[in-house]
């Protein structure tokens, strides 16, 4: 009745279809005072009534309690029960609502496990370049390590191949220096000689 008023109850916990929660964000509305009103008040007023309470309809003490505000003579009681098998349009309608839902859920945890999937091969991709990325980068470093150590090698063995020939460069110029004072030597004494 409070929706076919124009009220709009928000979404919230709790509740069933027999006993709704009353979610309206007004404090008469959601603290069940204005229902307890409407409950007293209805006894007093001949009008038509649909007592829509599942479970105290079902238990003989409750269903008690709610004849007796509905005593007065104007009043009609009358109970309806429903059992037995439902139609077969009605379980029609019923079983293509399960299935939707069913179906609905299926086709969610598929896109789930589809996403998830493909979330999975995409890192395994990712974590392969990586891998192979970094394998490059280290053998050219190893490379660039191998020709660094060549280069070096070579520009020890050319500055041992400089000392050697500036050492040998050296010994010629004095073995050259030693003969020609040896030679002067010689001709000073031969000019000595001569004098003599």
């Amino acid at each position: 009745w409070a929706a076919s008023s124009g009220m709009f109850a928000s979404k919230g916990w709790g509740g069933s279809n027999d006993k709704p929660a009353f979610n309206y964000g007004m404090p008469g509305m959601d603290d069940n005072s204005i229902r307890r009103i409407i409950n007293s008040v209805a006894g007093l007023m001949p009008r038509n009534y649909v007592v829509m309470e599942v479970r105290q309809n079902l238990c003989e003490a409750d269903r008690r309690e709610i004849l007796k505000r509905f005593s007065a003579p104007c009043f009609k009681k009358v109970a309806h029960v429903v059992m037995g098998e439902p139609k077969a349009d009605y379980k029609k309608v019923q079983h293509e609502k399960i299935l939707k839902e069913k179906q609905a859920k299926s086709d969610a945890a598929w896109r789930a496990a589809k996403a998830d999937k493909k979330r999975k091969k995409d890192t395994e991709k990712k974590a392969k370049q990586f891998a192979e990325l970094r394998k490059k980068m280290e053998e050219e470093k190893q490379k660039k390590a191998e020709e660094a150590k060549k280069k070096a090698e070579e520009a020890a063995a050319k500055k041992a191949a400089e000392a050697e020939k500036k050492k040998a460069e050296a010994e010629k110029k004095k073995d050259g220096e030693d003969k020609k004072e040896g030679e002067e030597k010689k001709e000073q004494e031969k000019k000595e000689g001569e004098e003599k």
